[in-house]
């Protein structure tokens, strides 16, 4: 079940490609491991029975804000015109669901502790954004204070969509405390200045919220600001760093998978890895 649902979010292409090596995965949570091994395209047994007690909420590097509203406000993103649209046949958007709960609130009430904590965040980004996503004429726009008015979201900045994405569930009441929010490449389209922004917010957000996030990234700009911010008390030792690095056999022949390594002690060797381009340069 679970290899077949993962196949239709990725096409068909689960583990490595071009490989017959078994590619795993070891997640832990407390003092428990749970390893997930795939071969030949498919989930090995499962060395334990999986417990899910929070959302999952992965969000990819590509506008899907502009898709969001290109739909009719009422309509639930379901059919199978949408994943011809935009994924073909085999392909389910692995955030269909998250883009609904973009357009719609959460019908359950939360706690007020939790509701005071969230409004706050909510209030900090959109300082930071001078605005805000607002439904107007079941669609939404972009509520922009620097020009008293509203802002197709077309029209808005690339890399503020992101962050305004992820207030606007937060808005919505769906994104709560333990769940897991995996962004990949956070600082898409965003200058420096920005990337450091939305970086402390990104930590303010899992320390108020208790919220878990997974975050890949290409920018030294932006793993600093992460590394700086989870230097504060409340979030020291929660930081874990990884470094994906290519195999290579015995004599050195660089093999076609990679693996994370932990390096959270010495960080230093993700910025050097960062700083090669720089050197083949000069």
């Amino acid at each position: 079940v679970i290899s077949n649902a993962i196949k239709r979010v990725y096409c068909d292409q689960i583990g490595l490609l071009g490989s017959d090596a078994v590619s795993s995965l070891t997640l832990h949570e407390a003092d428990t491991a749970f390893a997930v091994c795939v071969e030949d395209g498919r989930f090995l047994p499962f060395n334990k029975p999986i417990t899910i007690d929070s959302d999952t909420y992965y969000l990819e590097p590509c506008h899907i804000l502009d898709e969001i509203v290109s739909l009719p406000y009422d309509e639930q993103i379901v059919g199978s015109s949408w994943k011809k649209r935009y994924y073909g046949e085999v392909c389910t958007p692995s955030w269909r669901d998250f883009a609904n709960k973009v357009r719609n609130a959460n019908p359950t009430m939360e706690e007020a502790q939790s509701q005071e904590a969230r409004n706050a965040l909510l209030r900090d980004l959109s300082r930071t954004l001078n605005g805000q996503l607002t439904k107007q004429n079941q669609t939404l726009v972009f509520e922009d204070r620097s020009v008293n008015g509203q802002i197709y979201i077309p029209n808005v900045a690339s890399g503020a969509k992101s962050m305004a994405l992820i207030a606007r569930a937060i808005e919505n009441g769906w994104i709560r405390e333990r769940d897991l929010l995996i962004i990949d490449e956070p600082e898409s389209n965003l200058h420096p200045e920005w990337q450091v922004r939305f970086a402390e917010w990104l930590v303010e957000l899992s320390d108020k919220l208790g919220l878990r996030l997974l975050l890949n990234t290409h920018s030294p700009y932006f793993l600093r600001a992460i590394e700086r911010f989870c230097g504060r008390e409340s979030m020291i030792g929660k930081l874990h760093v990884y470094l994906m690095e290519q195999d290579r056999g015995a004599d050195g022949t660089a093999l076609p998978t990679f693996s994370a390594h932990d390096v959270t002690d010495d960080i230093g060797q993700v910025y050097r890895a960062m700083a090669k381009p720089f050197e083949e340069i000069e």
